[in-house]
Parts: structure tokens; sequence; C-alpha cells
């Protein structure tokens, strides 16, 4: 809720593959409907998930 008050969100890098980071991915959601503990169960594997198949996609 940094941003805005009832704003929630997670974030992660998206790195090359020689490990820089070159990018995020970021969810946002209505902080009432989601809890930081649920975030962080649900949401946070799925985009580091996301991350690193998006990583082995990029040019070396």
């Amino acid at each position: 809720q940094e941003l805005e008050i009832g704003l929630r969100s997670i974030a992660v890098p998206v790195t090359d593959p020689s490990g820089k980071v070159v990018a995020s991915i970021n969810v946002g959601t209505q902080s009432a409907r989601v809890s930081v503990a649920e975030m962080e169960s649900k949401f946070l594997p799925a985009l580091l998930h996301a991350a690193r198949e998006l990583g082995t996609l990029l040019p070396r």
C-alpha cells in the first residue's frame, strides 16, 4: 500500500541468460481482496515461474 491506500502488489525481476535484470513482472490487486500471505503463496510462485520462462527466451 505504498503507492495508494487499498492497493497491494508484488513483483519479481526478469533476468536474461547471463543473469542481468532486464525487466520485471508485477501483479496488483485490492488489499481488501487478497492478503499478503495469499499473494506470497498464490501469486509469487506463478510470477517466479513466468519470469524464469521469459528469461530463457531472451537472447544471450
